[in-house]
Protein backbone atom coordinates (compact mmCIF):
# COMPACT_ATOMS: atom_id res chain seq x y z
CA UNK A 1 0.00 0.00 0.00
CA UNK A 2 1.67 3.24 -1.12
CA UNK A 3 -0.15 5.15 1.62
CA UNK A 4 1.86 3.24 4.20
CA UNK A 5 5.17 2.89 2.39
CA UNK A 6 7.04 4.57 5.25
CA UNK A 7 6.24 3.55 8.80
CA UNK A 8 7.11 5.25 12.09
CA UNK A 9 6.96 3.97 15.65
CA UNK A 10 5.72 6.54 18.14
CA UNK A 11 6.22 6.29 21.90
CA UNK A 12 4.02 8.42 24.17
CA UNK A 13 3.81 8.78 27.94
CA UNK A 14 1.35 11.41 29.09
CA UNK A 15 2.04 14.60 27.12
CA UNK A 16 5.55 13.45 26.09
CA UNK A 17 6.09 11.88 22.66
CA UNK A 18 9.00 10.73 20.52
CA UNK A 19 9.13 9.02 17.15
CA UNK A 20 11.52 6.93 15.08
CA UNK A 21 12.82 7.93 11.69
CA UNK A 22 10.72 6.43 8.87
CA UNK A 23 11.37 2.84 7.80
CA UNK A 24 10.39 1.46 4.42
CA UNK A 25 7.56 -1.05 4.42
CA UNK A 26 8.88 -4.04 2.46
CA UNK A 27 6.22 -6.70 2.05
CA UNK A 28 4.69 -5.78 5.39
CA UNK A 29 7.98 -5.77 7.31
CA UNK A 30 9.78 -2.71 8.67
CA UNK A 31 13.06 -2.83 10.51
CA UNK A 32 13.89 -0.13 13.03
CA UNK A 33 17.37 -0.04 14.47
CA UNK A 34 16.56 2.84 16.77
CA UNK A 35 16.83 3.36 20.47
CA UNK A 36 14.03 5.72 21.47
CA UNK A 37 14.45 7.69 24.66
CA UNK A 38 11.81 9.90 26.14
CA UNK A 39 12.89 12.63 28.51
CA UNK A 40 10.02 13.45 30.81
CA UNK A 41 9.18 14.41 34.35
CA UNK A 42 7.23 11.67 36.09
CA UNK A 43 5.85 11.16 39.59
CA UNK A 44 7.99 9.17 42.03
CA UNK A 45 5.15 6.73 42.62
CA UNK A 46 5.14 4.36 39.63
CA UNK A 47 1.39 3.78 40.16
CA UNK A 48 0.78 7.48 39.41
CA UNK A 49 2.74 7.48 36.13
CA UNK A 50 0.71 7.89 32.93
CA UNK A 51 0.19 4.95 30.61
CA UNK A 52 2.66 4.27 27.80
CA UNK A 53 1.27 4.11 24.28
CA UNK A 54 3.28 2.52 21.48
CA UNK A 55 1.89 3.26 18.02
CA UNK A 56 2.68 2.33 14.42
CA UNK A 57 2.02 5.31 12.16
CA UNK A 58 2.28 6.40 8.55
CA UNK A 59 2.15 9.80 6.89
CA UNK A 60 -1.14 10.78 5.28
CA UNK A 61 -0.13 12.06 1.82
CA UNK A 62 -3.00 14.57 1.80
CA UNK A 63 -2.36 16.20 5.18
CA UNK A 64 1.32 15.29 5.78
CA UNK A 65 0.33 14.32 9.33
CA UNK A 66 1.11 11.09 11.15
CA UNK A 67 -1.83 8.67 11.27
CA UNK A 68 -1.89 5.80 13.73
CA UNK A 69 -2.98 2.47 12.28
CA UNK A 70 -2.07 0.23 15.21
CA UNK A 71 -1.18 0.74 18.86
CA UNK A 72 -1.08 -0.75 22.31
CA UNK A 73 -1.50 0.87 25.68
CA UNK A 74 0.46 -0.36 28.69
CA UNK A 75 0.63 0.62 32.33
CA UNK A 76 3.95 2.33 32.97
CA UNK A 77 5.12 -0.34 35.41
CA UNK A 78 4.43 -3.09 32.85
CA UNK A 79 6.85 -1.60 30.34
CA UNK A 80 9.62 0.08 32.30
CA UNK A 81 11.84 -1.31 35.00
CA UNK A 82 12.35 -4.66 33.33
CA UNK A 83 15.80 -5.64 32.09
CA UNK A 84 14.55 -8.20 29.59
CA UNK A 85 13.67 -7.73 25.94
CA UNK A 86 10.05 -8.43 25.10
CA UNK A 87 7.96 -8.51 21.93
CA UNK A 88 4.83 -6.39 22.29
CA UNK A 89 1.96 -7.05 19.91
CA UNK A 90 0.05 -4.03 18.66
CA UNK A 91 -3.67 -3.92 17.91
CA UNK A 92 -5.43 -2.31 14.98
CA UNK A 93 -6.88 1.16 15.49
CA UNK A 94 -10.47 0.20 14.67
CA UNK A 95 -11.57 3.86 14.56
CA UNK A 96 -9.41 4.38 11.48
CA UNK A 97 -9.68 0.87 9.99
CA UNK A 98 -6.60 1.22 7.75
CA UNK A 99 -5.63 -2.45 7.80
CA UNK A 100 -7.18 -4.91 5.42
CA UNK A 101 -8.85 -8.13 6.43
CA UNK A 102 -6.44 -10.47 8.24
CA UNK A 103 -3.55 -7.97 8.14
CA UNK A 104 -1.27 -8.23 11.18
CA UNK A 105 -1.14 -4.89 13.05
CA UNK A 106 2.50 -5.37 14.03
CA UNK A 107 4.77 -6.05 16.95
CA UNK A 108 7.64 -4.13 18.51
CA UNK A 109 10.66 -5.42 20.41
CA UNK A 110 11.00 -3.42 23.60
CA UNK A 111 14.18 -3.49 25.69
Amino acid sequence: DSKRSKIFIKLSCGSYTTCTEPAMNRNGVCEFYTLLSLECVLPEDVEACPDVIISACSVNPSTEELETFSYERYRFKEVFGSNKAEWLTLREDKAKDFLGFEMFPGSVLLR
